[in-house]
């Protein structure tokens, strides 16, 4: 199946870049060629407290998988549930496909290779979606059956399982010792 990569057109703007050293330095080639700045650490948690501290200073984060172990994967949808127009890029990510696809799956906007971003995804609508009318669910198993047993009966829509599968009567039999 093949992915869908979208140059990004947005302006970079102010980052902070999270890994080694060495890591580092190749995201801050790509974004000096861009005429970027960034907030640089080796820390995960060092990056969320700086985006604690100044939430409106950045537009973008940008992970090195290298520098970062997979529990720490959860700092992408930290950033995404505090600060939702957040772009999150992901860095080194060669040999890396499980931690690349988890830290998609946890809302990752795309990575940064060295010729630019590329996002990963469209860009997420942010305007508010409207509720959804809720959906009747189909017949269990059990009330299917009951239905068949009993074809005299009018016909009742089950529509949530929170309602009895068996009669008070098949209950009452199934409760009932078997005989010695």
């Amino acid at each position: 199946m093949a992915s869908l990569t979208l140059q990004s057109s947005r302006s970079l703007g102010r980052a902070i870049a999270v890994g080694n050293a060495a890591c580092r330095q190749a995201i801050l080639a790509v974004l000096a060629r861009e005429g970027q700045t960034a907030f640089e650490t080796d820390c995960p948690y060092q990056a969320m407290a700086e985006l604690s501290r100044k939430p409106q200073g950045y537009r973008m984060v940008i992970l090195s998988l290298q520098s970062l172990y997979r529990e720490e994967l959860g700092i992408i949808a930290a950033i995404k549930a505090h600060c939702p127009d957040m772009d999150v890029w992901l860095s080194q990510t060669d040999g890396r496909t499980s931690a690349l696809a988890d830290a998609l799956r946890l809302g990752a906007d795309g990575i940064m290779a060295n010729d630019g971003l590329h996002r990963l995804s469209p860009p997420v609508d942010k305007s508010p979606v409207p509720a959804a009318a809720p959906v009747a669910t189909p017949p269990t198993v059990g009330a299917a059956r009951e239905m068949v047993n009993r074809p005299n009966e009018p016909v009742m829509s089950v529509t949530s399982t929170d309602d009895p599968v068996l009669t008070a009567d098949e209950l009452r039999a199934l409760l009932q010792e078997p005989p010695a």
